[in-house]
C-alpha cells in the first residue's frame, strides 16, 4: 500500500460517550498488515487478520502475554487507523513456524523485496557491516522450524469503525512509550479517551462487551462472519483520500457513510485503488441498483422513478469530491450499463 494519508479536518463525527471504566483497563494498539507488508514481515511470519473481527499474534511479539480479555484495542496498519473494539475472547494454540535467517550474519531481520524476488537483511549486514541492499540480499535464506504459541483475540460484535480518523504520524501521541516497530503497543487510556473526545465519535454501545447470544457452555457459539477481506482497509483508504464526504451530498456523519465500489466486487474479488467513493448509505443502495449515477461532466443523474421523491433535488448537481481518471472511467461504465434507466 503506497498511498500517503493526510488528516481531514472537515471530517464530521457525532458526540462521544465512552464508559468511565475504560480509564482503568489496558488499551492496546494492534498493527495489522496488508498482504504486501506481510511479505516483508520479519522472518516471513504471516498473520491472517480480519481486522474488524479478530487479530492474530504470536508469543514472540512484545506485550503478547499482557493482552487480556476485556482490554480495549485500536487497530491500525502502517498508514491509518481502522477502528476500535473490546476483546471478548483469546484463544491459544501451540504450533510451529518457519523462521528465516540471513545466510551471512544469521539475523532474522529479513524483509521480502517483491521487485527483486529476494530477501533483504536489515540486521548485522546493515547495522555493522554497512552492506548495500543488493549485497545483503538472498534468494535462499536459512530456514529453521521453531516452536511457536499463536494467539487470536476475538472482538465479537464490538467493532467500531474509525477509518481514517488518525494517520501514521499521529499514533505516537496516544502512547507514553511509543515504538513504531512493535505490533502491539500499550496506549495511555487518558490520551485515548481524549482522542475519542476530539473525534466526537460515540462508541459506547458499539464497543461495550456484549455476551447475549455469544457465549454458550463456556465457549463461543458458532457464527459466520460475512466480511469482505480488506474492506476495512478499503474504507480507510477512501476516508484518507476524501475525508468524511459523501460523493453526492458533501460532508456527512461518519457512521452513515459506506465505502462503495464503482465496479462489481463480486466479479472482481479485490479492492482496487481508484475504484471507490464514499456514499451515504441510502445513495449507495440506489447507485448499486442503477437508479443513481454520474454523467461525463460529473453531474448526478437519476432514474425517472426518483423525480417525484426526496432525491429530485440531486438531479444535475455536481459531484462533491475531486476524482481521478480511474473513477471517471468506472462511473462512465456504470452509467453506460444503466443508460436506459437514467435521465439528466
Amino acid at each position: 500500500m503506497s498511498t500517503q494519508f493526510t488528516s481531514h479536518p472537515e471530517i464530521v463525527y457525532p458526540r462521544i460517550a465512552v464508559p468511565v471504566e475504560y480509564e482503568n483497563r489496558n488499551v492496546w494498539l494492534f498493527r495489522a498488515l496488508d498482504d504486501a507488508d506481510n511479505r516483508r514481515a520479519k522472518s516471513g511470519l504471516i498473520y491472517e487478520d480480519d481486522v474488524n473481527s479478530q487479530y492474530s499474534y504470536s508469543n514472540n511479539v512484545p506485550n503478547s502475554k499482557r493482552v487480556a480479555k476485556g482490554d480495549l484495542v485500536l487497530v491500525r496498519d502502517n498508514h491509518v487507523l481502522f477502528g476500535a473494539a473490546v476483546i471478548q475472547e483469546i484463544t491459544e494454540q501451540e504450533t510451529t513456524r518457519e523462521q528465516l535467517r540471513c545466510p551471512i550474519c544469521n539475523s532474522a531481520k529479513l524483509y521480502w523485496r517483491p521487485s527483486k524476488n529476494d530477501w533483504r537483511c536489515d540486521g548485522t549486514c546493515l547495522r555493522l557491516n554497512g552492506l548495500s541492499a543488493d549485497a545483503r540480499s538472498t534468494t535462499e535464506p536459512i530456514r529453521n522450524t521453531v516452536a511457536n504459541t499463536s494467539y487470536t483475540a476475538y472482538y465479537g460484535d464490538t467493532w467500531s469503525e474509525l477509518s481514517g480518523a488518525m494517520v501514521a504520524g499521529e499514533f505516537s501521541t496516544l502512547s507514553d512509550k511509543w515504538n513504531p516497530q512493535n505490533s502491539i503497543v500499550q496506549l495511555n487510556p487518558v490520551k485515548v479517551l481524549a482522542f475519542f473526545d476530539r473525534l466526537k465519535f460515540s462508541i459506547r454501545e458499539q464497543i461495550d462487551v456484549k455476551t447475549d447470544g455469544l457465549l454458550a457452555s463456556g465457549g463461543f457459539t458458532e457464527r459466520t462472519v460475512r466480511t469482505r477481506r480488506g474492506q476495512t482497509q478499503f474504507r480507510a483508504h477512501l476516508f484518507g483520500r476524501f475525508g468524511s464526504t459523501c460523493a453526492f451530498t458533501g460532508p456527512c456523519y461518519l457512521a452513515a457513510l459506506d465505502a462503495a465500489h464503482l465496479y462489481s466486487y463480486a466479479q472482481v474479488g479485490e479492492h482496487r485503488a481508484g475504484g471507490g467513493l464514499l456514499m451515504r448509505r441510502d445513495l449507495h443502495s440506489l447507485f448499486d441498483r442503477g437508479l443513481l449515477g454520474i454523467d461525463n461532466h460529473q453531474r448526478i443523474t437519476i432514474h425517472e422513478d426518483l423525480t417525484t421523491t426526496q432525491y429530485r433535488p440531486l438531479l444535475g448537481e455536481r459531484l462533491k469530491v475531486d476524482i481521478g481518471e480511474q473513477e471517471k472511467a468506472l462511473l462512465a461504465r456504470h452509467s453506460e450499463e444503466f443508460k436506459l434507466n437514467l435521465m439528466v
